[in-house]
């Protein structure tokens, strides 16, 4: 079967449209915890819970990733922790690869365009770019000279 996710870590399950959106349902290949407390006890399982990500439109219609994430509770302290989406950028809620398409795009568009194109909020856009640009200039090393003569 073709894998039309073409994520390393989810599967496939099924799709269906939700107001000219397109859900795509899919699962874990791998699940296991996050480890976010106690790493020396174990962890039990607490039901799950249905989560959407956004991802790249096809062919101009939004799609939505839904999945139904395992929880885990510690036998420990009692907290809880969701199973490990690799593929996922938990924290804006869509898939990685996402995320960085919309980086090339905030650099190739203004900020508003690549919005437009990507049919997500210029806010977004722009703190994407913002935390890959802290990122990139991180690494940069600005080598001025010891003295600046002007004529």
């Amino acid at each position: 079967m073709t894998d039309l996710l073409r994520l390393k870590h989810l599967a496939f399950v099924d799709s269906y449209e939700e107001d000219g959106t397109l859900i795509v349902q899919a699962k874990s290949k791998d699940p296991y915890p996050i480890h976010e407390c106690c790493t020396l006890y174990s962890k039990s399982l607490n039901g799950r819970k249905t989560m959407r990500f956004r991802d790249h439109a096809i062919q101009g219609q939004s799609v939505w990733l839904e999945i139904k994430r395992q929880r885990y509770v510690c036998d420990g302290c009692g907290a809880t922790a969701y199973e490990a989406l690799p593929d996922i950028d938990t924290e804006r809620r869509m898939t990685k690869r996402f995320r960085e398409h919309l980086q090339r795009e905030a650099i190739k568009y203004p900020f508003t365009m690549a919005a437009e194109i990507n049919g997500v909020h210029e806010t977004l856009i722009r703190r994407i770019f913002d935390e890959h640009a802290k990122r990139v200039m991180r690494k940069y090393n600005v080598v001025l000279p010891r003295v600046l003569g002007m004529d």
